[in-house]
């Protein structure tokens, strides 16, 4: 599998758990918090809110409704390697 994209971030990940069976909290060495949403085998969200918020539906202004009615699809199994810190599908590995 190949790289889909590289972020740079200016803290550690502390550590890392599941949430539920799409969705990954990462908690970070300042306290914060990024969540990784899986949206299907091959769709996610990377969810950030530097004011400690959770994940939550995007916003926009002026109001604007960002996803779709029914955005999610079966993601299968998501896994956690805590090892590596990895969340994968069949589909991708991120």
């Amino acid at each position: 599998m190949a790289a889909l994209f590289t972020v740079a971030a200016s803290a550690w990940a502390d550590g890392i758990r599941m949430l539920n069976k799409t969705t990954a909290e990462v908690t970070l060495d300042g306290g914060g918090r990024m969540y990784v949403d899986f949206y299907g085998p091959h769709t996610f969200r990377v969810f950030q809110d530097p004011n400690g918020g959770i994940i939550r539906d995007p916003e926009a202004s002026p109001e604007a409704q960002i996803l779709v009615q029914n955005p999610r699809r079966d993601a299968g199994d998501v896994i956690l390697n805590e090892t590596t810190g990895e969340i994968s599908t069949k589909e991708i590995v991120v």
